[in-house]
């Protein structure tokens, strides 16, 4: 068995080529895992939605006839749910732009 600078010379690859593969594999799962989350952040949204477009408006009319102290609520800011909506939207369109440039290297 051959000792000297060629075994320490592998020795540091192996171990940093074994480190990144280990790196890769976490990255894989944490994409596996928000593919996996994508459904259930989708319904949370839409259940906002459906709140922004329905019963908001009423809530928000009706803000002011509570007791003064009682409740402090950001959803009833006038942008805040649209600003989420727009911030999914921008997240979503560069995530794809990403995948569709890491797919098109290779």
């Amino acid at each position: 068995m051959r000792t000297g600078p060629t075994d320490a010379r592998t020795h540091a690859r192996l171990s940093h080529f074994q480190a990144l593969y280990a790196r890769v594999e976490r990255d894989n799962a944490e994409l596996a895992a928000l593919l996996e989350s994508l459904p259930l952040m989708n319904e949370r949204l839409a259940e906002l939605v459906d709140y922004y477009e329905t019963q908001w408006i009423e809530d928000y009319a009706t803000i002011d006839s509570f007791p003064s102290g009682e409740g402090s609520y950001s959803i009833l800011s006038e942008d805040t749910i649209y600003n989420e909506l727009c911030s999914r939207r921008t997240c979503l369109e560069e995530l794809r732009k990403a995948c569709s440039d890491l797919l098109s290297q290779g």
